[in-house]
């Protein structure tokens, strides 16, 4: 009898461990699973970080288009303030030569009427 309580005490055990396998087995097939939805999620996160990357570099060349425009602009700002300087330096010439020439004409209209 010894025997057949060691024998049933052993299937007992036995079944207990195919029980604890298939349910580790389980777990093992859920934990898989978790781990192919979190490297599809990490896969979504890296596609959208690289749509992301590139409108940041479309932004920083618009943005680099954006001041070279601005610095041709100042450019052509100064190249007009400096014209209109220089435009009025030679109106002041030119009255001042007409200020002579009249002082001229009037000092011979008068040696002419003398």
């Amino acid at each position: 009898m010894k025997i057949h309580e060691l024998n049933n005490r052993m299937q007992g055990n036995t079944d207990d461990a195919v029980k604890s396998m298939s349910e580790s087995k389980e777990d093992v097939k859920g934990g898989i699973a978790l781990i192919d939805e979190v490297g599809s999620s990490f896969a979504d996160i890296l596609k959208q970080i690289e749509q992301v990357s590139i409108q940041i570099e479309d932004m920083t060349a618009v943005s680099e288009e954006m001041s070279a425009s601005t610095e041709e602009v100042t450019a052509s700002v100064d190249e007009v303030a400096n014209t209109a300087k220089s435009s009025s330096g030679h109106s002041q010439q030119v009255a001042a030569a007409s200020e002579e020439q009249l002082a001229a004409l009037k000092k011979l209209a008068s040696l002419l009427l003398i």
